[in-house]
């Protein structure tokens, strides 16, 4: 019998474990877990649940420790359920920075579109309205420029009467009349016609365009040299001495007049005045001044203007040449690559090698002011002396010493004085600069007492006229002021001429009226203005109180609209 029996009792203890299994698969919470199923549902994110204890270890310990034991883990089992409420799921903490993240990159990408957007347009409206390509008549420009290079006819008699106009216009000072000549000069043509000729790759045009050019610069010398030979007026002007130091900005001018001419020409086949007038300024004159320069012996004259004219010439080609090649007018020849290249590092070395003095010259036109303006900070600021005048203050400068020349009347200046001004020059960047002062006692030396003399009476007659125009301009300021301030009363003043007949006619009680104003001051030290009318009744004994009042009330409405017062008060003299 206990044999049979006990190969049963595994079978009933395998199958309560296999049913133990089964409920664990589905999920039953309220059984303890081993140490090492613990740790595997720790990883997965369980924290709320505990060990199971060692089934031999509780059973050897007492009741009351099992019941001390209860209390100790429901304390703690309390004091972890609180903590996993404050704690916060990782997962679910992920998942919003997740969120915030993809609502950021959506608004970044927003602006990055909004922002792409509004350069594209931006771009394309540039691009629409700095567009000089379309709309350009090659033909009819290739046409005009062809016709401009011609030099014969009637374009010799304009190139003459222009060359002889602006020269007058030089001799006399007369900007208006240098303008004149500008506007009928042809000079443009052939010069536009080199940067032209150029670019479309067209050898016989630009022969025939450095050939009218040539002859149109010799003929221009010729005309304005015969000019001033038999002028009377020898000296320079303004007009001519501003031809002999052109600058790099000449330059530019020059170039931009070149790139407007080409693309007025692309869109209407000719120049207008405007044009004309901006591209020829910097033409005519220069070729004028040359011709000065040859008649006068006066060669530094000569090499400026004809340094000007050839910068001038040179980059209006440039811009021509440029401007050409942009706008993508068909070659005449088809140009090898190659030598393509080589023409183009040929022309921007040329205007590199033309630009080189403009530059110079520039720079020294900059030093100049730079000198002139430290020299008169230092005259008005130190050369303070009792009882002696600074007439004139000249500028001298050099290669390597600069000079101040002060002429000076009244008190003599010693020698430490002059010390001491030579010193203080160094403080105003006047280094390598020396001050010369003349003064009284040198007029009794040569050509300086002379220049001298002039120069007292000249500087008497200058603060004499400057000391009538200041008392002038501070008599007008008076007047002026007087004028606006009787302005300010008449404005204000009460019109008790007008007013009085006026009164009398809407209410005939009245026999006499007077106005005046009065002043009043609040608690809060507030000024108020108060105008008072006194008015005297005709036969006081006849009038009634009742209609003395009505007439009063009347009387002070028809007064506060007459002249516009808020505040009006109306008192009886009898």
């Amino acid at each position: 019998m206990a044999d049979s029996k006990d190969p049963t009792i595994p079978e009933e203890n395998n199958s309560n474990a296999n049913k133990s299994d089964d409920k664990k698969k589905e999920g039953f919470s309220d059984q303890f877990k081993t140490d090492d199923n613990s740790a595997d549902k720790k990883k997965e994110g369980y924290s709320d649940q505990f060990k199971a204890e060692d089934d031999s270890a509780g059973k050897s310990k007492s009741v009351d420790n099992k019941i001390e034991s209860g209390e100790t883990e429901k304390k703690k089992d309390d004091k972890d359920e609180k903590k996993s409420k404050l704690k916060v799921s990782p997962k679910s903490f992920d998942k919003d920075k997740t969120e915030e993240q993809k609502e950021t990159e959506k608004i970044k990408k927003r602006m990055g579109n909004s922002f792409s957007a509004f350069f594209s347009n931006l771009y394309a409206l540039l691009t629409d309205i700095l567009d000089i390509r379309s709309g350009s008549n090659v033909e009819k420009t290739n046409e005009a420029i062809l016709d401009d290079i011609e030099f014969r006819g009637a374009n010799v008699w304009a190139l003459v009467a222009s060359i002889i106009i602006a020269s007058i216009g030089l001799n006399i000072n007369s900007t208006a009349v240098v303008i004149g000549a500008m506007l009928i000069s042809p000079l443009m043509g052939p010069i536009i016609g080199v940067g032209w000729s150029v670019a479309v790759n067209d050898l016989d045009a630009l022969k025939k365009s450095v050939k009218n050019f040539m002859v149109m610069v010799i003929i221009s010398i010729i005309t304005s040299t015969v000019y001033f030979f038999i002028s009377p007026l020898s000296s320079p002007s303004a007009e001519l001495i501003g031809r002999t130091s052109p600058t790099i900005l000449d330059l530019f001018i020059a170039f931009f007049g070149g790139v407007a001419g080409i693309v007025s020409m692309s869109k209407t086949g000719k120049v207008n005045v405007i044009l004309g007038v901006a591209i020829a300024t910097a033409l005519i004159p220069p070729l004028c001044t040359a011709g000065y320069g040859l008649a006068e012996g006066r060669m530094d004259f000569f090499v400026g203007a004809a340094y000007l004219f050839l910068i001038n010439s040179v980059f209006i080609s440039l811009a021509s040449f440029i401007m050409i090649r942009y706008l993508r007018f068909p070659l005449k020849e088809y140009l090898d690559p190659k030598k393509d290249k080589k023409v183009k590092r040929l022309l921007f070395y040329f205007g590199i090698l033309v630009m080189i003095p403009s530059a110079y010259t520039f720079y020294n036109s900059i030093m100049l002011f730079r000198f002139n303006s430290e020299a008169e900070r230092f005259v008005k600021t130190e050369i303070n002396h009792n009882g002696s005048k600074v007439l004139k203050m000249e500028t001298i400068t050099g290669d390597s010493i600069n000079v101040i020349e002060l002429y000076m009347i009244g008190v003599g200046i010693d020698s430490l004085t002059l010390a001491r001004w030579n010193n203080k020059l160094s403080d105003y960047k006047l280094q390598n600069t020396m001050l010369h002062v003349y003064q009284d006692k040198d007029l009794s030396s040569g050509d300086l007492s002379g220049d001298l003399e002039h120069i007292v009476k000249t500087g008497i007659i200058e603060d004499l006229y400057r000391k009538n125009q200041d008392e002038l301009e501070t008599k007008d300021q008076q007047i002026r002021f007087l004028e606006r301030t009787i302005a300010g009363y008449k404005s204000q003043a009460l019109p008790i001429v007008d007013i009085g007949p006026e009164a009398k006619s809407i209410i005939p009680l009245i026999d006499k009226i007077a106005l005046g104003e009065s002043y009043t001051v609040n608690d809060s030290g507030r000024v108020d203005t108060i105008y008072s009318i006194m008015v005297t009744w005709q036969d006081d004994k006849k009038i009634r109180k009742k209609q003395k009042n009505e007439a009063k009330e009347k009387l002070g409405r028809w007064i506060s609209v007459r002249l516009k017062k808020d505040t009006v008060l109306v008192l009886d003299v009898n």
